[in-house]
């Protein structure tokens, strides 16, 4: 890892133990941020971590529901607690479960609202005081086309998408 536009930088990816959360994780990290991994699956964030680290960044793994405030607050204040600081934050956690409106279960729908828009609304929430205390900082929300363009049979993702895009 090396000294680039992130340079001192702190960073929170939310969803980052794969994917696109995954490789924003060690982009950051490649240029200079330190990265707090979060993801659901702990296993996974640790083995991100552990890659940044061992290519010669720094990064810490918190397992956090962002479905959860609780979880939320603890994963910002990880940040906080490890590096001081709070600059960036990736919300990119989210959930696909296939359904259209009229298959689609309670349990489903719920899950995926509270997960993909209720869970960067509480991260951003919990983030923001952190980074106006250090001047400000950046946030950047994971959205989908089908948050422009509806798609069939996944009626919940495409409302949670289309809320991202107006948060």
């Amino acid at each position: 890892m090396s000294a680039g536009r992130l340079d001192g930088r702190v960073a929170i990816v939310s969803g980052g133990g794969s994917g696109i959360g995954r490789a924003t994780a060690m982009r950051f990290a490649t240029e200079g941020a330190r990265v707090v991994v979060g993801d659901i699956r702990e296993e996974a964030a640790r083995e991100v971590a552990t890659e940044i680290a061992e290519a010669g960044g720094e990064a810490i793994a918190q397992r956090v529901d962002v479905a959860v405030e609780g979880e939320v607050a603890l994963l910002v204040g990880s940040a906080i607690d490890a590096f001081g600081r709070l600059d960036v934050l990736h919300s990119n956690a989210g959930v696909l479960l296939p359904g259209s409106v009229t298959e689609l279960s309670i349990d489903d729908w719920r899950r995926t609202l509270d997960v993909n828009l209720t869970g960067a609304f509480l991260l951003c929430r919990a983030a923001i005081p952190a980074m106006l205390e250090g001047g400000g900082g950046s946030i950047i929300l994971t959205s989908s086309v089908s948050g422009i363009v509806a798609e069939p049979a996944i009626a919940a993702y495409c409302a949670t998408k289309g809320g991202l895009v107006m948060l």
